[in-house]
């Protein structure tokens, strides 16, 4: 006959606030594929990985296999919950996931709306009941759930950029997220990779500027070195440095070079 599980027996929950609080850059890996095994197998490359609900076809059952796959690879799950929903966040986080991210935060009443959905009382709103957070931290696991999980908003119109300092004023947002695509669009322009260094700069300044100020984690993405240099430089920690779509047509496209230049020079 098996044992009750006792607290000292049980796997803790993996939070990432010790690592946030270390002050170091946390590398971080795009993930938007319906397959665990992508971070099975080279997860550990990477601090944390972004798991993508809004615009990837990653459902909730999907998103749990890929939250245990990564605390077995012993890296961070945000998950990017498809909007700014009650039900959405609570969902994601009663799936394990180590925080997660908001997307298209543009007022501090939208950032107020985020703490009350991922808190439990006193703080917010969110519900207790997740089956596998209770089977595997124990019943208690709401009593730390709030310092435990993060909490992440994206930043992506000139409304947002210009309530940088209130959104990043409100209590329970561990950070601040540039994002520059939805921006861009929005002034009329063309989305290009890799993108030219003065684009969008000031209102990335203006972003980890106001995190800063408000002792918050200020986080973007880079898809080169010199990106990643300059944001490290400006005080960016949060950083996504691949996607694993891009990592794999570099991938094909390293290999199909290669191969096609053996074969002209063979004449095969």
């Amino acid at each position: 006959m098996s044992a009750k599980m006792s607290k000292t027996d049980q796997p803790k929950f993996n939070s990432m606030r010790p690592m946030l609080n270390s002050g170091r850059m946390l590398s971080g890996l795009y993930v938007t594929f319906q397959i665990p095994d992508i971070v099975e197998i080279i997860g550990k490359s990477w601090d944390w990985i972004w798991i993508d609900f809004q615009h990837s076809p990653i459902d909730i059952s999907t998103g749990l296999s890929i939250v245990r796959t990564a605390d077995a690879a012993g890296v961070y799950s945000l998950a990017r919950v498809g909007k700014n929903d009650f039900f959405l966040i609570g969902q994601a986080l009663d799936m394990g996931a180590s925080g997660v991210i908001v997307p298209m935060v543009d007022t501090p009443e939208q950032a107020k709306a985020v703490v009350t959905a991922a808190k439990f009382p006193p703080m917010g709103r969110r519900s207790f009941g997740s089956r596998r957070l209770v089977g595997t931290q124990g019943l208690d696991y709401a009593d730390h759930a709030n310092s435990d999980t993060v909490v992440f908003v994206q930043l992506e119109s000139q409304l947002a950029f210009d309530n940088a300092e209130a959104i990043a004023a409100i209590e329970g947002i561990d950070g601040i997220i540039f994002s520059a695509d939805d921006y861009i669009r929005e002034k009329g322009l063309n989305v290009v990779i890799p993108r030219p260094p003065e684009l969008g700069l000031k209102e990335k300044k203006a972003i980890i500027a106001a995190a800063k100020k408000h002792g918050k984690i200020g986080g973007c993405f880079c898809d080169n070195p010199d990106a990643l240099k300059t944001s490290l430089e400006m005080g960016y920690r949060l950083i996504i440095t691949a996607e694993e779509d891009v990592l794999i047509l570099d991938a094909a496209a390293h290999t199909k070079k290669w191969v096609s230049e053996i074969t002209e020079q063979t004449g095969v």
